[in-house]
């Protein structure tokens, strides 16, 4: 019995969620008019991405604008509401 559970035994290990990439990039100066795409590679839980996610004006006020998800949950593109202040950073 222990031979035949042994051969029928399996395992395997989920991947965790990673960023992939970010647009546009971080080391060079953003157009003020930049969306900011984040590609992960999994799907991802939209509620705590967007809850977690934001950029800083230069006063530290949050940039407003609106979110959106491709049908897979696996890019999710951040557009200011208006041009991004001058100096405007990522939390």
């Amino acid at each position: 019995m222990d031979l035949l559970q042994d051969l029928l035994s399996w395992s395997f290990t989920t991947a965790m969620p990673e960023l992939l990439s970010v647009a546009p990039e971080t080391e060079s100066p953003w157009p003020l008019d930049a969306k900011m795409v984040l590609a992960f590679n999994q799907p991802m839980d939209a509620v705590s991405v967007e809850a977690n996610f934001g950029l800083l004006d230069p006063k530290g006020d949050l940039v407003p604008g609106m979110g959106s998800w491709t049908r897979t949950f696996t890019i999710f593109t951040f557009t200011p509401s208006t041009l991004l202040p001058r100096n405007t950073t990522s939390p």
